[in-house]
């Protein structure tokens, strides 16, 4: 995260530490296994630094969100004709205040219940940290 912050003083960029965050998760290498049991994957630099270098800005600060996992984290052939119930947690990281609406699938909305009971999911990000230049 270091060589991160390094590579944004350099450009005169601000940041938060949800810019930092996104980035490292965003720019990680996929592993073979599944993102529930392993996370982002592999701490990538490289990668994170070119999505840094070619993301919008708002007012001087990249516009990153992550959302983790971007998968379903089951099969759900399995759980929807075995009668089990899942539950799991959606995590939103965002260099700035954000707005993130995750749209469940028409053929999954008979199947789904979310904390609002809605198929549309409002999620509000904030980041209470302040930008740093």
């Amino acid at each position: 995260s270091a060589l991160l912050i390094q590579f944004l003083k350099s450009k005169n960029l601000s940041y938060t530490a949800g810019t930092i965050k996104a980035a490292l998760l965003a720019g990680a290498n996929p592993m073979n296994l599944p993102v529930w049991k392993t996370g982002s994957g592999f701490v990538n630099l490289t990668k994170s630094l070119i999505l840094l270098n070619s993301t919008n800005l708002v007012n001087n600060t990249p516009e990153l969100t992550y959302i983790h996992p971007h998968v379903l984290p089951f099969n759900p052939y399995n759980v929807l004709f075995s009668g089990s119930t899942v539950e799991f947690n959606l995590t939103v990281i965002s260099s700035l205040k954000n707005k993130v609406n995750i749209l469940i699938p028409e053929t999954l909305a008979d199947f789904v219940s979310t904390p609002s009971n809605n198929v549309l999911i409002a999620v509000e990000v904030t980041n209470t940290s302040k930008a740093v230049k």
